[in-house]
């Protein structure tokens, strides 16, 4: 098509119809074209200046960061037992389950706020950190 005849379907508001009868408008698509080749530069860019890093690189270090979050959590009921001598076993159980439930609404949002599906993903990885060697991962 010549760009005459591309620049007066242009302005007569015309749309071209391609396979299927599926009909494209060439301005909104040269337009998507050119955001979609700038985000890709931008991506490009940033992976260069080793402001964007691979999945693989991070994860160990975020597991284990993860791993000594949740250690911290919970380990804050026995330490309130510590320093709280007259608290019952229940206030105990209670002080277990609010820290479990704080990680547990900690987990749900990211995931919410991420997007992302790891239902593959092993248990590890979905609940923050896994249990201590040789110890059962804890009940939810």
């Amino acid at each position: 098509m010549s760009r005459q005849k591309g620049d007066d379907l242009r302005k007569a508001g015309r749309l071209v119809t391609v396979a299927r009868g599926q009909q494209l408008d060439p301005v909104r698509e040269n337009a998507l074209h050119k955001r979609s080749m700038r985000e890709l530069n931008e991506i490009k860019k940033a992976e260069a200046e080793r402001r964007l890093v691979p999945v693989d690189e991070i994860e160990p270090a975020w597991g284990r960061i993860m791993t000594a979050i949740r250690a911290q959590v919970l380990g804050v009921p026995g330490r309130l037992r510590f320093r709280l001598p007259h608290l019952t076993d229940y206030d105990g159980q209670v002080a277990e389950e609010v820290c479990r439930d704080a990680l547990e609404a900690a987990a749900d949002e990211a995931e919410r706020t991420a997007g992302v599906d790891d239902s593959d993903a092993p248990a590890a990885i979905r609940h923050g950190a896994a249990a201590p060697k040789g110890e059962p991962q804890p009940e939810r």
